[in-house]
Order: C-alpha cells, then structure tokens, then sequence
C-alpha cells in the first residue's frame, strides 16, 4: 500500500518498483490510473476555485450590469433597446455586438465584436480556424409549437450563477476525473503497443497483461509534467507532444526492460 502511495515517486526512476509490480494483481494499473486521474482532478479543482471562479464571479457581475433586457421568442430575439449594442468588456474588449434591427449578419458588424447577435441569428468567431460561424436563433416546426418565451437580463444571469456557483467545485472535480481517466486508460493502451514491441527485446518475455500493467505507471512523468503545468501557472512547462510521447516510450521501455529479474543479486 505504501509503494503504492509513492508510486508517482517511485515509477520515475526504480527499477526494483517496476520488478515488484509484476508479482502484484494485474488490476493495480486500472487502479493507479484512477489514482492519478483523482490527483489531476483534485489539483483542476483546486485551480478552478482560485482562479476561474473568481473571474468568473466579475465577468457575471459586468454582464449584470451591462446585458440589455432580451426576448427569446419563436420568430427570433426581440430586444426592448431597439438601437444595437456593443458590450465591450475593459479587460477582453468587444465580446457582443446586438442588433436586432437586422435578420442576416452583416459583413462589417461580424468586425465589430468576438459574437454578433442579429434578430435571427448568432455568429462567432471561430478562433482555431479563424473565420466566422452563424447559427440560427429561430427554432424548427416542431419547437416553434411548444415553445416559451425566455426572458433573459442581468438579475436573471446572476440569479442562475448564484444556483450553479455551489455545485461547481463537484462538478468540476467529476468532470476532471472522467476525462482524465479514460484519457489515461486510453493512452495506456495505444503506449502498451510500444511495450509489444519492446517486450521482444526481453530475456523472458511478458505476457501482455504484465506490459499493459507496467505500461499505466510508466505515464507518470509526463502526467506530472502536465500536472505541474495546471498547478504552477506562473511557471511555463512547455511539453509538445512529440516530446510527451518520447518520454512516455522511454519509460515504457524502461519499465519493460527493468523489470526484468537480474542474475546477479542486489
């Protein structure tokens, strides 16, 4: 149990810890994984409560104070202040440019802002392409029978943030966990691959439960490299991910190789 708790330390550099691994249950890599995606969760957690949230609570209560009174109805958004409107936040300049005046997005207000709300539809700027999106307001037939006005402003916003803001930490902590684990579980099994390969290089060679085992413990350092990252934000701990997978590849091999029982006693 104790060089399980170590085993972040540990699986860096002892080979005697990767030997010992192989005369343990097969199901304790399963398990480490869930170890480190709870480690990756609680420090995400942790990191969203002092910063985002934070951040979070002003930009909410600059939205308070600055979204005009809007209607979503079924012919589209109807907006009591008829003229447009440009929020402009003092940190992130101009995020929303409302015009309700006019159905289609013009060319020369998709400039004016990151998200442009028109009468009938909603366009943004797609950063990873750079280009814009547009996507209609209006709902389909089938929507347009059961539907309800929404009434959206400034109380309504932060009336629903005051529900939500106490679940975050458990919501954040849950979604943390899941994504990290099958991202772990997932990545264990495309690197066992490469313990395949490496594991023909062994004197007596591994049945492959033995190498996916080894294969879930030898992705800690670059699982603490990118936990460092989200908990020392004012430390830049550049990782490309050709160089993540070289780590990795290198403690697969490393864990598959050391593993191996020396002829000579320690």
């Amino acid at each position: 149990m104790f060089d399980f708790l170590l085993a972040p330390l540990l699986s860096l550099f002892s080979a005697k810890f990767y030997r010992r691994l192989l005369s343990l249950s097969q199901g304790l890599g399963f398990l480490y994984v869930a170890y480190l995606s709870l480690l990756l969760a609680i420090g995400g957690t942790f990191l969203v409560r002092i910063q985002v949230l934070p951040q979070t609570d002003q930009f909410i209560e600059w939205m308070e104070a600055n979204i005009p009174e809007l209607v979503f109805t079924s012919s589209g958004l109807d907006m009591r202040v008829k003229d447009p409107v440009l929020l402009t936040h003092p940190q992130w300049g101009p995020l929303i440019y409302f015009n309700v005046g006019s159905d289609l997005p013009q060319s020369a207000d998709l400039e004016k802002a990151a998200i442009l709300i028109t009468r009938t539809h909603v366009a943004y700027r797609d950063p990873r392409q750079n280009q814009y999106r547009i996507q209609s307001l209006v709902p389909g037939p089938d929507a347009q029978k059961r539907w309800q006005d929404l009434r959206v402003d400034g109380p309504t916003i932060d009336n629903f943030w005051r529900r939500l803001r106490p679940f975050m930490g458990a919501l954040v902590f849950l979604l943390f966990f899941v994504v990290a684990f099958f991202w772990k579980l997932f990545a264990g099994l495309l690197y066992s691959l490469i313990g395949i390969a490496i594991n023909f290089f062994r004197r007596e060679r591994l049945a492959y439960r033995f190498i996916l085992n080894l294969t879930f413990f030898a992705l800690t350092p670059v699982t603490l490299i990118q936990f460092a990252s989200w908990m020392l934000p004012g430390i830049h701990i550049p990782i490309h991910p050709l160089i993540a997978i070289l780590i990795t590849a290198a403690y697969v091999a490393f864990a598959v190789l050391a593993s191996q029982q020396r002829t000579q006693p320690e």
